[in-house]
């Protein structure tokens, strides 16, 4: 049996707080990042103990000795904050500093109280996760973090936030039925990767299961109300919240409703000042944009949230004088500052393209394709095209350990450590994605490959 403590992270709670209910062998400890995540979990039987990080922050924060305190921790807090999507960074340095180091210090006696084996981390995109897994490892106390391969919809675990696959993946044999997967999955890819959109896999799973029963989840609170608990909890125990500010949902949810306004000005934007290109050039490379902030930039590759200097750095280490194609990434439209299309347009040898044309397609016509962590390297490699990646992830990482790995190698080695099951925080409405979320398979699934996980893992440190 093992202790295993789960960071609660906002909605995630909603379907974590059901795992104890299926891995009945392991004892529980809830941290939680937040008063809904709170409210989800402090009075279940079916955790030993729940934290809130947030019950006691307003006296810590204003009696620690932060001196003192800054010169016993053994990890770089600055490389905590750079993981932040722009929530704390609107205070201050000092307050920033204050915030790091009081989640430190009631992190820090949480383990003390609690002394879990296991840490499991549904997600890391904000400093007080990054915080928490920086504290475990300093402890030695194992991590988990799930990670979701969207080419293949299968998901795994990983010991680290940089998301690699499991390290005992060297061990376990391909079987015969994931070669065969494999080699279906990338004659799909090639010959119509649209096929295996995101939505339709998780329809294909969702049908898949065995049993759909759903698991109940909470009744959305009124807009009002949400309104009412923000307020309350931003005026008393969470002032110190950035995440917990109220006009971010807010933002969030006029965003769905501006979408194809914005949409519609950038076309006009694009056309006026930016003069895309409407063919492509004889030779050139890509590089499409990455979504900003975002967690698969600010958590694993901090050093490349300013997109400028990552065109810099590919335009400055290239073999040679191609055209560079650029591409708008399509959640960014009118969101990045106008300096930063005006420099770009500066740049010799630099070029954007008509946001129509099908990136899949450049892929295949580029003589090169860049990204930090995004999946436009991964397209690349299944495609036999050439790329190269100036972060690191599962992909780069499994090059390293395997430079003569095919694409058929890549991808049965991720069939042969994950499993079907997803994880992510829940959708407001009824749809396909909270379905497959909420049926009772999905849990089983999960659970079935944390005991696969574990089990590997203790295999593999004991060789």
């Amino acid at each position: 049996m093992s202790k295993i403590g789960i960071y609660m992270n906002g909605n995630y709670a909603e379907i974590l707080k059901y795992l104890p209910d299926f891995l009945e062998e392991h004892e529980f400890v809830a941290y939680c990042q937040n008063g809904p995540s709170n409210d989800l979990i402090k009075n279940s039987p079916k955790f030993k103990n729940s934290f809130y990080l947030y019950e006691n922050f307003n006296l810590k924060i204003s009696t620690l000795n932060f001196k003192e305190l800054m010169e016993s921790i053994p990890f770089n807090l600055f490389r905590i904050s750079l993981s932040d999507k722009s929530h704390f960074k609107r205070l201050s340095g000092k307050s920033h500093e204050k915030v790091l180091l009081t989640m430190y210090s009631i992190m820090n006696e949480w383990f003390e109280k609690s002394n879990p084996d296991v840490v499991f981390f549904p997600i890391i995109e904000s400093i007080d996760s990054m915080m928490l897994y920086d504290i475990a490892k300093s402890r030695n106390i194992k991590t988990i973090c799930y990670c979701h391969a969207r080419q293949v919809n299968r998901s795994f675990f990983s010991d680290t936030y940089l998301e690699l696959l499991p390290s005992f993946s060297k061990n376990i044999k391909a079987k015969q039925e994931y070669i065969e997967s494999a080699s279906d999955f990338l004659a799909t890819y090639r010959n119509d990767s649209s096929i295996l959109n995101y939505q339709n896999q998780l329809a294909k799973l969702y049908s898949d299961f065995q049993i759909k029963d759903q698991l109940p989840n909470s009744k959305r609170l009124s807009l009002i109300s949400r309104f009412v608990r923000k307020v309350k909890l931003k005026l008393t125990s969470e002032k110190w919240n950035q995440l917990s500010l109220f006009y971010i949902k807010f933002l969030v949810t006029i965003e769905s409703f501006l979408i194809p306004f914005q949409k519609q000005i950038y076309l006009v934007f694009e056309k006026i000042y930016m003069r895309p290109l409407d063919s492509l050039p004889e030779h050139f490379d890509y590089f499409p944009l990455h979504f900003s902030p975002e967690s698969s930039i600010n958590t694993p590759a901090p050093f490349y949230i300013d997109q400028m200097r990552v065109i810099d750095e590919i335009m400055l280490n290239r073999d040679s004088n191609h055209i560079l194609i650029v591409k708008e990434h399509p959640a960014m439209y009118l969101k990045r500052n106008f300096a930063f299309y005006k420099e770009l347009k500066r740049k010799p040898f630099i070029r954007f393209i008509n946001k129509e044309f099908n990136s899949i397609e450049l892929i295949k016509k580029a003589n090169e394709t860049f990204s930090v962590t995004g999946t436009a390297c991964m397209e690349a490699f299944l495609l036999n095209k050439k790329w190269k990646m100036l972060g690191s992830n599962f992909l780069s990482e499994f090059l390293k350990e395997n430079p003569e790995g095919s694409p058929l190698d890549f991808i049965s080695t991720i069939f042969k450590v994950s499993a079907e099951f997803v994880l992510y925080s829940p959708p407001f409405k009824d749809s396909v994605n909270k379905r497959a979320l909420f049926a009772r398979q999905n849990l089983i699934n999960m659970s079935n490959y944390f005991r696969f996980y574990l089990e590997n893992t203790q295999n593999n440190n004991s060789n």
